[in-house]
């Protein structure tokens, strides 16, 4: 079985679209882990507000605003978190497909490889069979020069 050039162009195309979706997954994820990063900081920042909390206590401010305030931050820390869980999930999700892509470049590179020795095998066994017909073609003429030998001896 020879591989022809447009076999060869679909597996260079196959190869060249699990690049790009490997390429846009780790782009993605890399963008996830930007973002998990974002939201990290802001609940680093939530503390810091916990501080500016106190420092308005002392200012006087009312109970009112101080409940409007809390309200707001505890919202804040509630958007943060499910945010956080988001992109955990979506972290995971990209590194198994990550993991799905590369086990499926491994597959697709063991089957090139298993296809080139198929090839080879195949070109082998023209070329033993092309033997076999020389050595069948031979041993007939040595056949023939026998009987030609014999028939002179008779």
């Amino acid at each position: 079985m020879e591989i022809k050039d447009d076999d060869e162009n679909i597996i260079s195309q196959h190869e060249a679209e699990y690049e790009d979706v490997f390429t846009v997954s780790m782009m993605k994820l890399y963008s996830a882990q930007d973002a998990f990063q974002i939201e990290l900081q802001k609940l680093k920042d939530v503390g810091k507000e916990d501080h500016e909390i106190k420092t308005r206590l002392n200012q006087n401010i009312t109970v009112g605003d101080l409940k409007m305030e809390l309200d707001e931050l505890m919202k804040q820390k509630l958007e943060v978190e499910v945010q956080h869980i988001a992109i955990s999930k979506a972290i995971k999700h990209w590194k198994v497909r990550a993991e799905l892509m590369e086990e499926q470049k491994k597959v697709l590179s063991e089957q090139m490889e298993m296809m080139k020795k198929v090839e080879d095998a195949e070109s082998k066994a023209i070329e033993l069979r092309m033997q076999a017909e020389k050595l069948q073609v031979t041993c007939e003429e040595i056949l023939d020069k026998e009987q030609v030998w014999e028939a002179r001896n008779m």
